[in-house]
């Protein structure tokens, strides 16, 4: 910008100074050649300075200052040499601005040939240096061979593949390098390239080496061309994909022993690597299915599915399950598919890999099993026996049956995933706990014979066989509780044991249960070393009250009798009813015969106050006899036996009384009596 403004600033002062100059010769009168010659030098001047352009506005500056003068002096020349002088100074202008113009644009021209020379050359030696620096430092191999095949140039990685320098390879071919085999396959693949003069790529190589060693190479083989267009020899480039292989083997090994069909796709839904379940399903061989997509497989319907579900799980960058019709030998089934996108190290989508399996029979065994399962929910909910199972780490219920309901008193949603705490008291889930820990760590079932089921809306009594379920480990994975209800048996039990042994009319013991109350007592007085007395007592009289107001009078007299005598007795005492109106007394813990007396003074203290049944008030008394153990005798036939006669010696007296048995001298000692 600055250059150009000084370069019109100059050229305007020259157009001023021309101006000027013409108009003070045409002032002052100079004479017409001076001024013409005047004229013509400032014009010669400006378009050998500044061209063509210049020459023009001094030409026009000039010819108006010739025609004021030529006006002015009419006598010099005739119009036609004026106008002669004119384009003279017009085509003298324009040739010296043209060949000015010419020569500067042929001196640039001229220095712009040169420097592109320069930089050319020194481009050539950057480019030159640069493209040795790459085939230096570049991990490929890359060769340059003759027409004749041999090496002319071969960079580092060729150098350190071989162990040799570069000037070993140079004027040899393949076979002066290579074992004869590979050499062999080498030379074919350039003899192809160099007579068909077209590249060849991709070409897989398995390359030994002299050392025995091999690797796995991608070759790009290149013809090279003279000047003529004539092949002149062939470059090669080749990457070592030795650990790709290597990769890829480890990947086909895993596929065709994966279980399930597998693949690997590219992100346009290529197939890149399949294994042999995949290829026979779709009644192909692999090498059929590598590089093509669904859509020439599979039926396009079919198809279309894959690679819609394929680009989901490309755009959503997520995993996903599902279940989808796929080919099993050529026809349709029912699979289970998992698909996941496969994304490299920059996080960029570059394909997917799944699995599929056919489930087509494990949808029917599910039904059958879900059958069976019904089968056995039934059986098991229609057993009237309560079924439960628990997890073996948290004892929490995981199975019930209808009968566990019942007894629990709850719903199975209310019971399935709580523990005994969630449902029992507290004592009685501390035992349930005790005993499914007992069983677990024995690893062996237990029989609970007697426990009891307390909820919220039931109580029972049950019997419990627990039983711990191991895996293959040994390790208890569960218990399964098998509860029956015998509430109503023990019920029965003891309605049963009521019936034979004690007394339906009074419910006192019978002479059975004495049999064996007797036997108890007769041990503990003789560990203890005290004295036991035997009493039978009978009503006096008791058959007139039956004949008078009839036997349920008679019965109801009993059993009061009894509740009084009941409210005396220790609870270890036995009083029994041993038939029509004789009971049967055994009271232990004695020293003395003393005390004896006194007890049986209470007794028969029981008949002072009248029994009162309905509206009738009723006056009895009874009579006792009492036998010592041990002093009369360590059997109890032998005291019962002595008590009876006792007794009827008493009821000799009169009654209302009791008597002794006294095994000394066979007499009965009598004790005071109640009038």
């Amino acid at each position: 910008m600055e250059k150009l403004s000084k370069s019109r600033l100059l050229y305007l002062a020259l157009v001023v100074l021309i101006a000027v100059t013409l108009i003070l010769a045409v002032y002052f009168g100079i004479n017409f050649i001076i001024v013409s010659i005047i004229a013509l030098t400032l014009i010669i001047i400006s378009a050998i300075i500044f061209g063509i352009r210049a020459s023009v506005p001094a030409l026009i500056v000039s010819t108006a200052c010739s025609v004021y003068y030529f006006y002015q002096f009419t006598d010099c020349l005739e119009l036609s040499g004026k106008v002669i002088i004119l384009l003279n100074y017009f085509i003298i202008a324009i040739t010296f601005g043209i060949a000015r113009d010419f020569f500067y644009r042929q001196k640039k021209n001229i220095l712009d040939y040169k420097n592109k020379i320069a930089i050319d050359s020194e481009s050539k030696s950057t480019q030159k240096e640069l493209l040795e620096s790459i085939l230096a430092n570049i991990p490929s191999v890359v060769y340059v061979r003759d027409a004749d095949l041999k090496f002319i140039m071969v960079n580092k990685a060729f150098e350190k593949l071989v162990q040799k320098s570069s000037d070993f390879f140079i004027g040899k071919t393949d076979y002066d390098i290579f074992p004869e085999k590979t050499a062999k396959n080498m030379v074919r693949d350039d003899i192809e390239v160099m007579e068909n003069d077209k590249p060849k790529l991709g070409i897989e190589e398995n390359i030994f080496l002299s050392d025995g060693k091999n690797i796995w190479a991608i070759t790009n083989k290149m013809p090279l061309h003279d000047k003529n267009g004539k092949v002149k020899g062939i470059m090669g480039i080749s990457y070592d994909i030795s650990n790709i292989k290597k990769v890829e083997l480890q990947l086909r090994t895993i596929l065709d022993n994966f279980p399930y069909k597998a693949w690997l796709k590219d992100i346009n839904g290529k197939y890149l690597a399949v294994n042999d379940f995949l290829a026979k399903s779709a009644n192909k061989i692999k090498s059929e299915m590598i590089g093509k997509t669904d859509i020439e497989i599979y039926p396009e319907e079919l198809a279309k599915k894959y690679m819609s579900d394929d680009r989901n799980i490309m755009e959503t960058r997520q995993s996903r399950y599902f279940q989808e019709i796929s080919l099993t030998n050529g026809k349709p089934a029912l699979h289970e598919t998992y698909k996941t996108p496969v994304i490299n190290e920059s996080g960029e989508v570059i394909g997917t890999t799944g699995y599929t399996k056919d489930i087509s029979k494990m949808q029917e065994e599910l039904k059958e099993l879900s059958r069976l399962n019904n089968l056995f929910s039934a059986v098991i909910d229609n057993i009237p026996i309560m079924l439960f199972v628990k997890d073996a780490e948290t004892l929490r219920f995981k199975l019930i049956n209808k009968a566990a309901e019942k007894l629990i008193g709850l719903n199975k949603n209310n019971i399935i995933g709580k523990n005994d705490y969630d449902l029992f008291p507290k004592e009685q889930a501390d035992f349930f706990v005790t005993k499914d820990r007992e069983a677990l760590n024995n690893k062996k079932q237990l029989l609970i014979e007697e426990e009891n089921l307390t909820s919220s809306k039931n109580s029972a009594i049950i019997r419990t066989k627990k039983v711990p379920i191991l895996d293959e480990d040994g390790n208890p994975i569960c218990i399964i509780g098998i509860s029956e209800d015998i509430t109503k048996q023990r019920q029965m039990e003891k309605t049963i044991k009521e019936l034979a042994y004690y007394d339906e009319i009074t419910k006192l013991p019978n002479r059975h249960l004495f049999k064996d109350r007797f036997d108890i007592a007769s041990e503990y007085s003789k560990r203890n070393k005290k004295k036991m007395m035997i009493s039978m007592l009978d009503f006096d009289k008791f058959k007139l009250i039956n004949d008078k107001y009839g036997h349920d009078v008679g019965d109801r007299l009993l059993r009061g009798f009894a509740d009084r005598v009941k409210k005396i007795m220790r609870k270890t005492d036995t009083f029994a009813r041993f038939g029509g109106d004789e009971f049967i007394f055994i009271i232990s813990g004695f020293v003395k015969n003393d005390d004896m007396k006194k007890f049986a003074d209470k007794i028969l203290g029981s008949f002072e106050n009248s029994f009162v049944v309905d509206d009738l008030e009723l006056n009895i008394k009874g009579s006792m006899g009492i036998s010592i153990f041990p002093d009369d005798g360590f059997k109890q036939d032998t005291l019962l036996k002595y008590a009876d006669a006792a007794m009827y010696e008493a009821k000799k007296k009169g009654g209302n009384t009791y008597v002794f048995h006294n095994n000394g001298n066979n007499k009965h000692k009598e004790s005071s009596s109640f009038g």
